[in-house]
């Protein structure tokens, strides 16, 4: 993933995909709609990651001696974001050409390696947090 993750952030792909501005996203689903001639929808995909993190970590912690309601309440948040971008993907906005079906999730089982969600938002390295 490393090894990937460095020739996306290559001077010349960032170049040849429109400059230092691009996201890692963006360059993802340009070079994935051009080489595959798909369009790909990233931002679902990344919320079901992220999304989808927080509920296990939620899930893996969860002692119901000490869940105050705003916890609660961000579990529920996440966990309807997750909901909300799967039937996204579910409902074909990942329309994948009949010869290069992938699973969509195949596609949403990152590994945070324990670092939690910090930077989520981050432009200069979106997968800092997986």
């Amino acid at each position: 993933m490393q090894d990937a993750l460095d020739i996306i952030n290559s001077e010349e792909i960032r170049n040849y995909f429109g400059g230092r501005r691009q996201t890692l996203w963006d360059i993802i689903e340009r070079v994935v709609k051009e080489g595959l001639g798909i369009p790909l929808q990233t931002e679902a995909i990344k919320t079901l990651a992220i999304q989808g993190n927080r509920v296990f970590e939620w899930i893996a912690e969860f002692d119901e001696r000490t869940v105050t309601s705003e916890q609660f309440n961000e579990f529920r948040k996440a966990a309807e974001a997750w909901i909300i971008s799967q039937a996204s993907l579910s409902s074909g906005q990942l329309a994948l050409a009949p010869s290069s079906r992938l699973s969509a999730h195949s596609q949403t089982t990152p590994s945070n390696n324990g670092r939690g969600l910090a930077g989520a938002g981050s432009v200069d390295n979106d997968f800092d947090d997986w």
